[in-house]
């Protein structure tokens, strides 16, 4: 294989990376294996029409390069691997594989030009039907498990919660200055929430570019807004103080003060109150087992 391939092959497998991220924020129901494939079908006819040697011999490689790329992303960067289904993201990617080198071999390979015609023209009508029926078989079996698949979701990240509260309260405990105790949980359920929002590694990237870049604003585990550069034990301290001060101030107005308004002033709005208070009842119920 050429080197030159294999740039194409990483192109390819990048712009395919971002253009399903691009599809799952505008609609979360994507079907992944069909996105991939009908890809691989359209780059390979850029690739026809600009006459760009060989390259569609073995396009099927868009798939493996853009599967790696997403292990990266999910595993590394973003450290979400509690929070998949691996093995539904493994067989997902063995079939989006399967089926793009077969692709690969009985269609793209057979076609001289991108406008179908006579044998191509039935290819490519199999083609549909073969998509068409795995995406109706498998929405009617997502759609007979949902009831099954989400208290699995949650389980799952149910016990991301309980590691990463765990982690981080071996790591940073000494540094949180709460005596009072649900305010000492709710401020490790705000770090759990931050941290999985923006991992250790996109804050290393902010850290790098601090200064350099007028939009980075917050930094640390916390995400604190912050006009000089701190550290996750800074951000962390200056939590404890904020936290400290909003509760300080509500229980003198009154004796049972709700964690959903401490959340309202902490971030000055309550579009992430919902998340933070599940995140915060998991760690109540773990903390009372």
């Amino acid at each position: 294989m050429k080197i030159i391939y294999l740039v194409y092959y990483t192109l390819f497998g990048l712009l395919l990376f971002f253009v399903k991220n691009y599809l799952k924020r505008k609609d979360g129901t994507i079907n992944d294996i069909v996105v991939s494939l009908i890809f691989l079908i359209v780059m390979s006819g850029v690739v026809s029409v600009f006459d760009l040697g060989g390259i569609n011999e073995s396009i099927y490689l868009v798939i493996v390069i853009e599967m790696l790329l997403r292990v990266f992303y999910n595993f590394v960067v973003e450290k979400s691997s509690e929070t998949i289904d691996i093995n539904k993201f493994y067989s997902d990617y063995i079939i989006t594989f399967l089926l793009g080198l077969v692709i690969n071999i009985v269609f793209i390979n057979r076609v001289d030009s991108v406008i179908p015609s006579g044998e191509s023209l039935k290819n490519i009508v199999w083609l549909v039907i073969i998509l068409y029926s795995y995406t109706v078989i498998k929405g009617s079996k997502i759609s007979n498990t949902n009831k099954e698949s989400k208290p699995l979701n949650n389980i799952r990240y149910n016990r991301y919660i309980v590691s990463n509260y765990a982690k981080f309260k071996q790591t940073y405990h000494n540094y949180i200055k709460i005596k009072e105790k649900n305010l000492n949980t709710l401020l490790y359920a705000i770090m759990i929430y931050e941290d999985k929002n923006r991992s250790s590694f996109k804050r290393s990237i902010d850290n790098i570019f601090y200064g350099k870049l007028t939009k980075v604003t917050k930094l640390g585990i916390m995400q604190m807004e912050t006009p000089v550069y701190i550290n996750d034990i800074d951000s962390i301290s200056m939590a404890c103080n904020k936290l400290n001060k909003i509760y300080t101030s509500f229980s003198r107005k009154k004796k049972l003060v709700e964690v959903k308004d401490i959340l309202k002033e902490y971030y000055k709005e309550d579009t992430r109150s919902t998340d933070i208070i599940y995140i915060y009842n998991i760690l109540i119920e773990f903390n009372e087992n």
